[in-house]
């Protein structure tokens, strides 16, 4: 039995018992009977009533609370006509609506910086928070030799070859450079971001074709 039925139940308990007490003392003077069970059936509706209102607004918090927790943002509560409550309908109503707009934005974030990833000719991996790859792009992949679903799981040291080795090696703010078996060389950058307030590590892999190094190289010539 839940609360409210418990004391519904208490007070209409209460006020039998009460009726039960001095219906005795009143028998002989009916007039007077009859105006205590008037107040008495007066008190048990107004009790009732009065203890719907309370409740209406316990039902309200829970009913909001089942519906965050389910991550369900778009239904709102409609006003009853009683201030207290309504104010508290319109708290609901306005956080549900801000919590809404946040989730749409965070997703259409989402999506662009997918498109982002999946269009970038740089390779990018993702590590999760033990340091194991969480995500690869395309261009990631396809230098690292291996599928995106192959990767996933794996420490930057696990991938085959020496670009393993370099990958656990490179650290924040400094570019390291790993020369392939064709004689290429890949730069790699590690960089760090915070994600749900815990730093998060991520590999950039980028390719020094002839046209980047010919540009690197006028651009430390013009630097000299």
């Amino acid at each position: 039995m839940s609360f409210k039925n418990r004391y519904l139940l208490y007070v209409a308990v209460l006020h039998v018992a009460l009726a039960a007490l001095v219906a005795p003392l009143l028998v002989t003077n009916r007039a007077w009977l009859l105006a205590v069970e008037v107040f008495f059936v007066a008190s048990v509706l107004i009790g009732f009533r009065l203890v719907r209102g309370l409740f209406a607004s316990l039902e309200v918090l829970s009913e909001g609370a089942r519906f965050l927790d389910e991550g369900e943002f778009t239904t709102r509560f409609k006003e009853t006509g009683r201030p207290e409550l309504d104010r508290l309908v319109a708290l609901y109503n306005r956080m549900a609506d801000d919590l809404r707009e946040e989730r749409t934005k965070l997703r259409e974030q989402q999506h662009f910086l997918t498109q982002v990833l999946e269009a970038s000719p740089s390779g990018i991996v993702i590590l999760d928070f033990d340091g194991r790859i969480d995500m690869t792009n395309p261009a990631a992949a396809r230098t690292l030799g291996l599928s995106a679903t192959a990767a996933r799981g794996l420490s930057p040291a696990e991938i085959p070859g020496t670009l393993g080795s370099d990958l656990a090696a490179a650290t924040s703010g400094l570019a390291r450079f790993h020369t392939t078996g064709a004689g290429g060389k890949i730069r790699i950058v590690s960089g760090r971001f915070t994600d749900r307030g815990h730093d998060r590590r991520f590999l950039l892999l980028e390719e020094m074709t002839e046209e980047v190094r010919a540009a690197e190289k006028d651009a430390y010539e013009k630097l000299i």
